[in-house]
């Protein structure tokens, strides 16, 4: 799952598909209070990540804090290795399609093209007439990954996401070009994908787990009024962190610029609000 931290404690962003954590219901937004009886108070992220971390088959038990919830909640996990398929597709029904993003990966606009494609040939030939793009609890991952997904559904050269620093200024600007969001030294992940889903209409889901490179997806497609957002209010996660080392080996994480969208909308601590095209 991924986690941040509120109120000195450790928050739950996002239980990730198929996964112990989402198995047991750990939700979006849940705080973890206690790991195997040891509070988190104070705790850093990477912290509770190390606690929480293990060989595959041990016992783990979580304490968590939920909104409107009576008392704590505790759930025991048994840990396993981690493999997630980041994108899933299927007919709704035909002329209609289904794509869930779990995670944005190295392969996931690759997949997004691979999934479109394949749902037009589940769908007997016929170009597509509708289609959901499901990011809800969609923690995030890499940028290039959400550049390349809002680069399929929108024309060349729409601008995806942009970054401010605290004075203002602005940084770098991303757009819907290969340069921007081909990951590496391949070719063109989104070469061939069918045309229509450039126009068709859409749908995005999005929740209180949708966060971070999802909620950049959502909101490039919002502002360029290319799809209605449906469901509740995003995470909120929009700042762009920097690493910097230090001569003793360690590192200071500073956040040092906001991502905005498309229309000058800062997502951090606000996220994204549904219903708007």
């Amino acid at each position: 799952m991924e986690i941040g931290q509120e109120d000195g404690f450790v928050k739950v962003v996002s239980p990730i598909e198929d996964t112990p954590a989402e198995r047991a219901e750990v939700k979006s937004g849940d705080f973890i209070v206690k790991i195997d009886n040891v509070s988190t108070r104070g705790m850093t992220v990477s912290e509770a990540v190390k606690k929480m971390r293990g060989k595959p088959g041990t016992k783990i038990t979580l304490t968590l804090s939920r909104k409107n919830a009576d008392k704590p909640i505790v759930v025991n996990l048994t840990r396993a290795i981690i493999k997630v398929k980041s994108v899933r597709h299927h007919l709704i029904e035909p002329d209609y399609g289904y794509i869930r993003v779990s995670q944005f990966q190295e392969r996931t606009v690759e997949s997004v093209n691979t999934a479109a494609k394949e749902l037009v040939k589940e769908n007997k030939g016929k170009p597509l007439k509708g289609l959901v793009l499901d990011l809800r609890d969609d923690p995030g991952g890499l940028l290039t990954g959400a550049v390349g997904v809002s680069a399929a559904f929108l024309p060349s050269e729409a601008v995806v996401v942009s970054t401010k620093g605290r004075d203002g200024k602005d940084g770098m600007v991303l757009k819907a070009v290969p340069e921007d969001y081909v990951y590496g030294m391949g070719g063109d992940p989104l070469a061939g994908i069918p045309a229509e889903l450039k126009t068709i209409p859409m749908a995005v889901l999005v929740n209180s787990g949708s966060a971070s490179a999802s909620e950049i997806v959502a909101g490039a497609l919002q502002d360029h009024k290319r799809a209605v957002i449906v469901g509740t209010q995003s995470f909120g996660k929009g700042s762009v962190q920097t690493l910097i080392p230090l001569s003793n080996g360690s590192a200071v994480k500073l956040t040092t610029a906001l991502y905005y969208t498309p229309n000058d909308r800062s997502i951090q601590a606000q996220g994204l609000f549904p219903m708007s095209k």
